[in-house]
């Protein structure tokens, strides 16, 4: 818990802070022409100054002047704190000297102004001195009609005094991009800085900056500059966001949070380079910083994605298209020379071939079957004890002769020839008892020769001679090869007359005249 002491510095400082504090009745209020003030000086010099103070509740009051530290406030940044304990005072108060301990203001409300001096000794130590020019009323009651209170007021005006000597004059910038995820204008940025998000990518803008200043020096700044925005495809002259133009300093060993405006609006496409320049000290100096970020918007996105899926879809299938027409034509182109000089197609060939070497087989097999046949019938007749001889004789044959792709002849010749040769003789002799001898001798001879011979002459002339007409004009694909037409075109030279049509009226289909054969 926090000691009462320091609780009872803070209210105190707090309230020393306020520049006029007005309450609803009738109460007195100082105001001060002057917040911040800065000098810079060479130990041992005196600055004379004066500083103007008036009555804005026209009731007339006298103020007392005072002398602080102040210093900024962990509490709040960007915010000071009034040092009043004792313990915290610094040498340097003692260097603010006047001659008047109170000023009165008149009622009037007419500006006073209230001299004062600073005396830098000797010895003054190099650097930023914070000090602060308290003015104090104090309350005196006063009877009035209806409410009624007075007020005693604190005002004070912070004196930055730059002592030359050696100084250390740095600054250091943390610049990034991003997004505040809450925007209140009432807020001070320290405040806003806990909402940024940083983050390069972009949908669409506005586009936020956070920019944190550092000060490891001994001396105060007031930083001053500007971003520019750059777009290098789509435009060359950069976009200007000016940076504390309020012109806020940044205390000694302190950091503090600077706004920057944000950029953009409607419609922006494109890698955007940001870049800071950041002015401070004097002779001036520069601390430079450049961020990257894009901004894509997602409508495009989507757009061009299905851009380009339909291109890719469309080039697909083109050269497949092309592809298999090209394959169509080489088949076709193929299938016309194979026409042209009489060869079948490579599978048809390895059918007929299969098909060949399987008749061959089938053939040694019906072979072997007769001639197994034969020697069965051999031996059964060998082994019988008849004088039976049976001869049968058989020739076939088929010769068929078939050319594609023309049908010439076919001649069948059959010739079956059966010679039957039987021969029975059969001696009966018969001897009776009695004494009476019968002879019957009976002698049958049969010999039966057929000779059938069947020759069938089957003359078939058919020949193709059009053949296979892809362009239907009339003129065959082997004509077309023969007088040097397109296949693929009715009208090869386009006078619109078909192919076949200038053919047959002895026209050249080539071109003008007649056609030489």
């Amino acid at each position: 818990m926090m000691p009462f002491k320091t609780i009872k510095k803070y209210i105190l400082g707090g309230v020393i802070l306020l520049a006029a504090v007005i309450f609803p009745s009738r109460s007195g209020a100082v105001t001060i022409s002057q917040l911040n003030m800065e000098f810079n000086a060479k130990p041992g010099e005196t600055i004379q100054q004066t500083i103007g103070l008036y009555d804005d509740a026209m009731g007339g009051v006298t103020v007392y002047p005072w002398v602080y530290n102040f210093t900024e406030d962990p509490q709040k940044e960007g915010a000071v704190l009034i040092l009043t304990d004792q313990k915290d005072f610094k040498p340097d108060r003692a260097w603010v000297e006047f001659d008047q301990p109170s000023i009165a203001l008149p009622a009037d409300g007419s500006l006073v102004n209230f001299p004062y001096r600073i005396v830098l000794p000797l010895d003054a130590e190099p650097g930023t001195h914070l000090i602060s020019l308290v003015f104090r009323t104090r309350p005196a009651p006063k009877e009035s009609e209806g409410s009624m209170v007075y007020i005693g007021t604190n005002v004070a005006t912070n004196i930055f005094l730059r002592v030359a000597g050696t100084t250390v004059d740095k600054l250091e910038v943390d610049f990034q991009v991003g997004t505040y995820t809450k925007k209140d204008s009432t807020l001070a940025p320290a405040e806003l800085k806990k909402y940024f998000v940083p983050k390069n990518f972009f949908w669409k803008p506005p586009v936020d900056f956070l920019l944190t200043v550092n000060n490891p020096g001994n001396t105060h700044q007031k930083p001053d500059g500007n971003v520019k925005v750059y777009n290098d495809l789509l435009s060359k002259t950069p976009e200007k966001l000016l940076i504390n133009r309020e012109g806020r300093i940044v205390l000694p060993g302190t950091s503090r949070t600077y706004e920057v405006p944000s950029f953009g609006q409607g419609f922006m496409f494109g890698k955007y380079r940001a870049k800071l320049t950041l002015l401070y000290g004097n002779p001036l100096r520069e601390v430079p910083a450049v961020v990257t970020f894009w901004i894509i918007p997602v409508e495009l996105i989507i757009a061009v994605g299905v851009l380009l899926l339909l291109i890719i879809g469309l080039i697909i299938w083109w050269r497949r298209h092309k592809k298999n027409q090209a394959k169509k034509e080489k088949e076709l182109r193929e299938q016309i020379v194979r026409e042209m000089k009489g060869i079948a197609k490579p599978e048809q060939q390895k059918e007929s071939t299969t098909s060949k070497k399987m008749s061959k087989w089938i053939l040694v097999a019906a072979m072997l079957v007769v001639i197994g046949a034969g020697g069965v019938l051999a031996y059964k007749y060998l082994t019988k004890g008849q004088a039976t001889t049976n001869k049968s004789e058989s020739a076939n044959q088929n010769t068929t002769v078939n050319s594609a792709p023309q049908n010439s002849n076919s001649v069948n010749t059959i010739t079956n020839q059966n010679e039957n040769q039987n021969t029975n003789a059969q001696l009966n002799s018969n001897q009776n008892t009695a004494g009476t001898t019968n002879v019957n001798t009976t002698v049958n001879t049969n010999t039966t020769v057929n000779t059938n011979t069947l020759t069938n002459v089957d003359a078939n002339s058919n020949t193709n001679v059009a053949g296979p007409d892809f362009d239907q004009d009339g003129l065959s694909d082997a004509d077309e090869l023969k007088y040097g037409t397109d296949p693929m075109n009715p009208d090869t030279d386009g006078d619109g007359y078909s192919d076949g049509a200038e053919v047959q009226l002895g026209y050249n289909p080539l071109g003008s005249g007649k056609l030489t054969q």
